[in-house]
């Protein structure tokens, strides 16, 4: 079972957290738990106090691999742990993954404070581009098999069809 810290509230009141929690973090299961108390004290959730939602991991192979994992949870734990340590990385409530501090440290990144690091954050960056490479090389591999599929009754005519379409991909 793991360890439980006793917090006293403004109003006397104690509840159990888990060992090891930062102020914010603790701040901000309080104030879930119990929001009413919580704006008692004059404090509320804030989201950003617990994670930076704005910057990004930027690590390509990490996000590559993630975006290969993409929709298979056991896979992207896999990767997740092969790459941040499994006390490197979580799931946020909201169902994002992040890096903490040491697993952003496992990478090579001095982390910029102590807050959780969403893996793929709201601002915009070249690293969001290395999500879509696996997708695009997908569509790609699809197109390509549909185009060298034979159709029945197509014969020359239709060999001549796929090969003027895939000429105009080509350099002019």
């Amino acid at each position: 079972m793991a360890q439980k810290q006793i917090y006293t509230l403004y109003n006397g009141m104690e509840v159990k957290l888990p060992v090891g929690l930062s102020q914010d973090e603790a701040d901000n299961l309080i104030a879930k738990a119990l929001p009413g108390v919580a704006l008692g004290a004059g404090t509320f959730y804030d989201l950003e106090k617990e994670f930076d939602i704005s910057s990004s991991v930027d690590n390509a192979g990490l996000r590559f691999d993630l975006a290969l994992a993409k929709d298979n949870p056991k896979e992207a734990k896999a990767v997740l742990d092969a790459r941040l340590g499994k006390d490197g990385w979580g799931l946020s409530d909201f169902g994002e993954f992040y890096a903490n501090p040491i697993g952003l440290r496992r990478l090579g990144m001095e982390p910029k404070d102590n807050r959780k690091v969403l893996i793929d954050g709201i601002s915009n960056n070249v690293y969001d581009l290395v999500d879509l490479v696996p997708e695009i090389a997908t569509g790609v591999g699809a197109l390509a098999a549909e185009l060298l599929v034979p159709v029945p009754g197509t014969g020359a005519a239709g060999a001549a069809a796929v090969g003027g379409f895939l000429s105009s991909f080509t350099a002019r």
